[in-house]
Parts: structure tokens; sequence; C-alpha cells
């Protein structure tokens, strides 16, 4: 879901930047229930956390890896000693998530299986495992920290998502503004989980943070 309310965001900020008329097309919604064609009944065997497929020459070991969504699996090869990512890890770039917390934790599992290479999702094959998840994991724990200088200083009443972004992307196109707002809002849902920072419910309107003492300077 947060993914699409992104894409529409940044889409509907481009296209008021534009001086010139454009027109958008979209494709038509899915057909109802009723008119879709029929399927034969096919049994699933849903895939858990621990679970062993083997067939002649590769035992692959199914791991749970939350974050990019709730229920997101890789696949261990052990001949290889490689990682199937699917989207927690990709060739190129960084990965969407839905919730950091569960990501952060998957990221910290899959480097302590030190996979001699990984066969992401998405882009090339990544040959250099280690360092691509400390990457990863680096480039998370920079703006939260960010983030947690921003809050040190805070006003008593503590700041909002947006108030975060205008501090710390001041360097960032307006447009993309509103995806780094999604951004910060899974950092601090992160750390309030980790009981680091706090929502202040004493403030009406926009939901506004603060550090809690036990984590003050």
């Amino acid at each position: 879901l947060l993914i699409g309310i992104l894409i529409i965001l940044v889409v509907y900020q481009i296209l008021k930047e534009l001086k010139l008329d454009c027109p958008v097309s979209k494709f038509p919604r899915a057909p109802g229930v009723e008119n879709l064609p029929s399927v034969p009944d096919i049994n699933y065997t849903y895939l858990k956390d621990g679970d062993v497929i083997t067939t002649e020459g590769a035992t692959l070991k199914v791991l749970a890896a939350p974050g990019h969504t709730d229920d997101h699996l890789v696949l261990f090869l052990e001949e290889e000693n490689g990682l199937f990512s699917g989207d927690c890890i990709l060739g190129e770039g960084t990965a969407v998530f839905e919730d950091l917390f569960d990501y952060m934790l998957s990221l910290e599992k899959i480097l302590k299986l030190e996979p001699d290479v990984i066969y992401p999702g998405h882009g090339p094959v990544i040959e250099n495992p280690k360092s691509k998840v400390q990457e990863y994991i680096r480039h998370r724990m920079i703006r939260e920290q960010q983030i947690l200088d921003a809050l040190e200083y805070a006003p008593p009443n503590g700041l909002s998502a947006e108030e975060l972004v205008n501090q710390i992307y001041t360097s960032t196109p307006k447009h993309l503004l509103k995806a780094a707002e999604i951004n910060v809002l899974h950092h601090l849902q992160k750390l309030t989980k980790e009981k680091i920072i706090e929502e202040n419910l004493q403030v009406v309107g926009n939901s506004r943070y603060v550090l809690l003492q036990s984590h003050q300077g």
C-alpha cells in the first residue's frame, strides 16, 4: 500500500511541475470476480521458515526474511553457499520495505549466513555479499542517526516527520520530499518499536516524536 501511495505522490508532483499539458493514461480496472476466467482447483504447499526443498544436485533451505513484506522468504542453496534473496537485497540500488524493524533483522540474519554469492530477484548477481549487505545496513543506520541527532535538539513537543525531512533532506529535489517522508516514517516506527523514541500524544494534529530520556545525551 505504501509503495502505491508513494508512486502516486511522486507522479503527481512531477505532473504539477510540468509547464505544458500532459495527457495521462491508465489501465482499465481489473474485472470483477464474476468475470474472471475459471481456473482448475490447485492445491498449494505454502513454504515456511526452516523448510528444506531437495532435488538432484540441489538443496534449498527456506528462511523467513520479513521486512520487504511480512511474508518474504529467501532460499539458501547449500551446495553453492548461495542465497536467492528475492526482493530483500537487490543487484542494484536499495530495496523497499514495509517494516524497517523486521527488515534490519533480516539483513543481520543474512549477514550471519556468510553466503559466497547472492542471486537477487532484480539486477546482477552479487559476488561480494558481505560488503553489499553491510552497505545496506550502513545506509539505513546513517539515516537513522541523522533522525536521532535532530530529535536530540528538538523542541519539547518533538518533531513531525515532515519537519525531520526538512532538516535532513536539504539537497533533495522538492518533488521527492514526500517519498523521503515515507522513508522517515519507517525509521520512526522502527525507533518506536525499539523504545528509543515515542509519539507525543499530547499534541493534536500531525504526529510528533520525542527522544526518550533514557536515550538522551
